[in-house]
C-alpha cells in the first residue's frame, strides 16, 4: 500500500497523519496520507526543475485548472490509454489549487485493480 512506503521512508505526525515529506524527483511532493479516505495531497508541481531539466511555474495551470476540475481523472504514468484501449484511471483529484508553494491536489484512488497497484 502507497501509505506503508510513505511511511516507512518518512517520519509521520501520528496526530495529524501529515508527512514531513516524501519527494519522487520530478514527480511530485506527497505531504500527508488519508488511508481510511484513500487520499494523498500532493505537490504536483512546485516550479522546480523536473527530471527532463525543465521547469513549468504553476501558475501556468491557473489558466485551465478550471477545465480539469470538470473531469479531473488521474492517470497511470500520464497515459490517455493502455494498449487495448482501456482507459488508466487510477483515481480523481477531490480538489486542486495554486498557492505560493504551487500546484497542489488532493488525490482520491479508485477501487480497481490498476488503482490499488498506484495505492
Amino acid at each position: 500500500m502507497f501509505a506503508e512506503l510513505v511511511s516507512r521512508d518518512v517520519e509521520r505526525d501520528e496526530k495529524t497523519a501529515d508527512l514531513h515529506s516524501k519527494n519522487w524527483d520530478g514527480v511530485l511532493s506527497v505531504k500527508s496520507v488519508d488511508v481510511k479516505a484513500r487520499q494523498i495531497r500532493v505537490l504536483a508541481s512546485s516550479g522546480d526543475l523536473d527530471r527532463h531539466n525543465e521547469r513549468v511555474l504553476p501558475e501556468a495551470f491557473r489558466k485551465r485548472l478550471n477545465i480539469f476540475k470538470e473531469n479531473p481523472v488521474i492517470l497511470a504514468c500520464h497515459s490517455h490509454f493502455h494498449d487495448d484501449g482501456s482507459p488508466p484511471v487510477v483515481g480523481k483529484a477531490v480538489k486542486t489549487w495554486i498557492d505560493a508553494s504551487g500546484l497542489w491536489c488532493i488525490i482520491e484512488f479508485a477501487k480497481t485493480e490498476l488503482a490499488e497497484q498506484y495505492w
